[in-house]
């Protein structure tokens, strides 16, 4: 037997490849096209949650209260502060936001949100109850163009009225008054009646028609009122804001380093033995523990003895000043009483603060300061120790402290110093909102304009 060899149908197999390849790309599209719609609606979704948040903020005490003014809330803040739940993780809470500006008697309300690298944002307007109000709610029925309102039935004439009135059957010789028909608030014409009893028709009328009754919109057009919207702009500024309503722009300003002043107290009380001698000079070196050593600015506002100052003493032995005594220093806990501290310490008449300066040693401000001994009269010294009290007060410049801004801004930097100043290229940013100019409003035929934003009111033309 022979066994038959059947060959390959080349057309039939291409034509059932290419029916499966265009089923595969089919459902791929429509796959595609049932994503993108699930996503736009999940957006649309996400806006509208974002919204109801947003105005449920606003309206618990968080409005403006000026015109022009405007406060923004991100959808960070709304998620921490429970106005929303769960929410998409792919949108952005810092770019997502709503910023409520006050514009004349109600509140208008923009909404942005960014959403992976979708981004869009809407507009709406409340009033200080957090209700909707404007072109965005539900709108109450307008006049239709191709439907305009029908004429009031109470306007219309009776049909009858338009008629002519019939001559008199009188014979003879007469005349007649008021032959013609008027209709619509015109006045007909006069007749007069001839001899023989004829009478000759009722002269002319004017009006009648439709003319006089009640208006009807059957020519007529339907305008809408527009008013502009103008930007309100915020001051410029170097903090980098971010927003849709954000601009940007690059100029060479005057640029200064601020940095803080600080003002210490700090308390020395040195010794000598009772074997001193009169003219004789001693050093005392003392480190600033809380001056940082990167301090390039330091100056002595005080530099005084204790003298007589009773308050100085009790205070001094009751805290402790904030230094180490490198050389002649006393210990914390040596002195245990401040009337023992006065009657034991040294005068500006027993001896003189000869100079005082400072300087960076490692990690550490020191300073450096120089008595002379003039004599001991008037002061016991206790176990044989004399002591030598000195109050510092001291102001430096707090180089960690140092923040870079424009000259211009030097008056929101009280209590600062300037560390240098230089001219820079830097980028500014401002933000803007938009407000209702209604000292600039258009009717137009059209529901949108340019530039404009309807108001809802219309008027037939």
């Amino acid at each position: 037997m022979y066994e038959e060899i059947k060959k390959i149908n080349w057309l039939s197999l291409f034509v059932k490849v290419v029916i499966f390849v265009v089923f595969v790309l089919l459902v791929i599209w429509l796959f595609i096209k049932i994503s993108d719609r699930n996503e736009e609606k999940t957006f649309e979704d996400n806006m509208n949650t974002l919204k109801d948040a947003s105005i449920e903020f606003f309206k618990n005490g968080n409005l403006p209260t000026e015109i022009g003014e405007n406060k923004t809330v991100t959808l960070e803040e709304l998620i921490k502060m429970k106005y929303i739940g769960d929410f998409d993780k792919s949108c952005n809470q810092q770019n997502s936001y709503s910023q409520a500006t006050l514009v004349d008697d109600y509140y208008a309300l923009r909404i942005e949100l960014e959403c992976g690298e979708k981004k869009d944002y809407i507009y709406t307007s409340i009033d200080s109850e957090g209700n909707c109000v404007g072109d965005d709610c539900n709108e109450e029925e307008q006049p239709n163009e191709e439907n305009p309102p029908k004429e009031d039935d109470g306007d219309k004439k009776d049909p009858d009225d338009s008629k002519e009135e019939k001559p008199s059957d009188d014979s003879g010789n007469g005349s007649s008054t008021g032959g013609g028909s008027s209709s619509g608030g015109s006045s007909g014409g006069s007749s007069s009646g001839g001899n023989g009893g004829s009478s000759t028709g009722g002269g002319s009328s004017s009006g009648g028609g439709s003319t006089g009754g009640g208006s009807s919109t059957t020519n007529k057009t339907l305008y809408y009122e527009h008013v502009r919207l103008k930007k309100v702009y915020g001051s410029w500024q170097t903090n980098r804001i971010s927003g849709s309503n954000v601009e940007t722009k690059t100029e060479n300003r005057t640029m200064n380093n601020y940095c803080k002043l600080i003002t210490d107290d700090y308390y020395a009380v040195g010794y000598v033995t009772r074997n001193v001698s009169t003219g004789q000079r001693y050093k005392f070196t003392i480190r600033l523990n809380g001056v940082p050593s990167n301090t390039n600015y330091l100056n002595f506002l005080t530099k005084e003895f204790y003298n007589n100052n009773t308050s100085m003493y009790n205070s001094h032995v009751n805290s402790s000043s904030n230094l180490t005594f490198i050389t002649g220093g006393v210990s914390s806990g040596v002195v245990t009483s401040g009337t023992t501290l006065k009657n034991s310490s040294l005068k500006s008449n027993n001896i003189k603060l000869l100079r005082a300066y400072y300087y960076k040693d490692g990690n550490y401000i020191k300073v450096d300061y120089w008595v002379e001994m003039y004599n001991t009269r008037g002061v016991s010294p206790y176990k044989n120790l004399y002591f030598i009290p000195v109050h510092f007060k001291i102001q430096y410049r707090n180089e960690n402290t140092c923040v870079t801004d424009l000259a211009s801004n030097a008056s929101k930097y009280s209590g600062y110093q300037v560390k240098n100043t230089y001219t820079s290229k830097v980028t500014l940013y401002r933000s803007y909102s938009y407000q209702r100019d209604y000292s600039d409003v258009k009717w137009s035929t059209s529901k949108s304009l340019s530039g404009y934003e309807a108001t809802g009111k219309t008027q037939w033309r």
